[in-house]
């Protein structure tokens, strides 16, 4: 059977502003997606070890920083779900005949997203609230405190099941090939795309990166408490490179996996083609550079070493984002031209959501900034206390 013959035409509506203009947002709004959400399931399963670690001694500072990460848990998992929004719409706006498609087919997986999410967002706030009690109070008054390491693992697991159903739905929309297979092996919607090559190595390398870039942000807490506890934001630092270099460096033989399982469009990212092969040496060059300042950061603890690898780490991460929609460009092409819908630019929505998301990016960040100093105003209180 012909399979472009299982895929639905575009609406009969031009889109709103010219491709690259709309593929530019999807890339941006990815990245934005992202970071947070790195943050939730990384930042989630560190908390955990460091609060285990830290349950005897609640001055310790595997403790404190356990504290810190769960109660940046709240902002992280709701900036990753607002943020979240913009890239699913303009994957729904450009590639909507496939991907409606795909989510047609692992309807009810794909729906489970939703409670298995509300859950994972209540158990964040209950641990947030009744599990991390400060130094200064009494853990009397938390019986839960115990249960915190065992929640904040069983909120990772929540996360990662999401994970793997967001992964079987962004490649299923790419194998128009197996659609028909799948629906009639199940017309109730609960296919999963099991039978992709891909699909684990992609998985795997999105879970060890996030846990990756949450030593990124173990290190920025650091660079936060350098100027108010020196041995406290050291350590933090030294802790935060070594969980970023070590995590890297497992992604190395994960990533060539992933390159490897895709066939014959290794060879794209390889010289195949120009660009996807200028952005892959980029993404390895900032790996590079991010893996030997992280390096020296480790050692002795250098805010200026880490911020070159935070830098670099990040840059890293948006570069591969681009490789991962130039994948997807290139699986979708024999299927699906979305260079021939016509364009009928509306500049006075485009300025007026343009405006509104650098103003929403702007707010986000002064909230961000004003929660952390709320959550760290009582330790310093205690500080000077002390003092």
């Amino acid at each position: 059977m012909d399979t472009s013959l299982l895929i639905p035409h575009y609406q009969a509506l031009p889109f709103p502003a010219p491709l690259w203009l709309l593929q530019t947002l999807l890339i941006l709004g990815f990245f934005l997606h992202v970071l947070p959400m790195n943050f939730m399931l990384g930042g989630g399963f560190l908390a955990a070890i460091f609060l285990f670690k830290g349950l005897k001694d609640k001055n310790s500072y595997e403790y404190k920083i356990g504290r810190g990460l769960v109660k940046g848990l709240p902002i992280y998992t709701s900036l990753a779900i607002t943020q979240g929004i913009v890239p699913l719409l303009f994957v729904q706006l450009i590639y909507g005949p496939m991907f409606y498609t795909s989510s047609v087919l692992m309807a009810v997986p794909w729906f489970s997203i939703i409670f298995i999410l509300l859950v994972a967002y209540f158990l964040v706030y209950y641990v947030g609230y009744k599990c991390v009690p400060a130094p200064s109070e009494d853990s009397v008054a938390f019986p839960s405190a115990k249960r915190g390491p065992a929640l904040l693992l069983l909120i990772v697991a929540l996360l990662l099941v999401i994970a793997f159903i967001f992964v079987n739905n962004m490649t299923l929309m790419l194998r128009p090939d197996v659609w028909m297979q799948l629906y009639q092996s199940s017309s109730n919607g609960l296919n999963l795309n099991l039978s992709d090559k891909q699909v684990p190595s992609r998985y795997l390398h999105m879970v060890i990166g996030a846990v990756a870039v949450s030593g990124l942000l173990v290190g920025i807490h650091g660079l936060y408490w350098q100027k108010r506890d020196a041995d406290f934001g050291s350590w933090l630092i030294k802790r935060g490179a070594v969980i970023y270099a070590f995590y890297t460096l497992l992604q190395i033989p994960v990533g060539l996996w992933f390159l490897f399982s895709l066939g014959p469009l290794t060879a794209k990212f390889l010289g195949g083609d120009v660009m996807a092969t200028a952005v892959f040496a980029l993404s390895m060059i900032l790996m590079v550079l991010s893996l030997i300042t992280s390096t020296i950061a480790a050692f002795n603890g250098s805010g200026g070493a880490f911020n070159v690898a935070a830098t670099t780490g990040f840059l890293c991460v948006l570069t591969m984002i681009i490789n991962r929609h130039q994948l997807r460009h290139f699986l979708v092409s024999p299927y699906l031209q979305p260079e021939s819908v016509p364009i009928n630019t509306q500049w006075d929505l485009l300025i007026i959501f343009v405006l509104s998301a650098v103003a929403l990016i702007v707010y986000l960040v002064w909230l961000c900034k004003l929660i952390f100093r709320a959550y760290n105003a009582p330790a310093k209180l205690a500080g000077n206390a002390q003092s």
